[in-house]
């Protein structure tokens, strides 16, 4: 998912966005320290994982958030807890449960509506 989450991080500083990507290698146990910075610090947080929703990294960053009262959203990408039919690759499962780069530039643009370039946002 790091190489979609770079991707995306790409295409949207095309766009205006300043991102950042933290590649958590694990998801337990979270670098406190590092979510808690970003978490503070950004407009929004996107979550991608190649896991479940229910139970994954995504719900262990609101977990934390909530423990140190950050307000950030955050949207989650991934898979939907239920059973996920067989395909003849990984990447047609992917596009067809939005975990893409298409569709993570989507979900943050919809946080934001147009993007604003770098620098005009003083």
């Amino acid at each position: 998912m790091n190489t979609i989450a770079r991707q995306a991080a790409v295409q949207l500083a095309a766009e205006g966005f300043d991102c950042a990507v933290v590649n958590p290698r694990f998801t337990k146990p979270l670098d406190d320290g590092a979510h808690e910075f970003f978490g503070k610090a950004a407009d929004v947080i996107v979550t991608l994982e190649d896991h479940a929703l229910m139970g994954g990294y995504g719900s262990a960053v609101l977990e934390l958030s909530a423990e140190k009262a950050i307000t950030t959203p955050v949207v989650r990408i991934g898979w939907p807890d239920q059973f996920i039919e067989h395909a003849t690759t990984q990447d047609e499962l992917r596009k067809k449960y939005g975990l893409t780069v298409e569709n993570t530039v989507a979900r943050v643009k919809a946080q934001f509506g147009e993007a604003v370039p770098a620098g005009e946002a003083d």
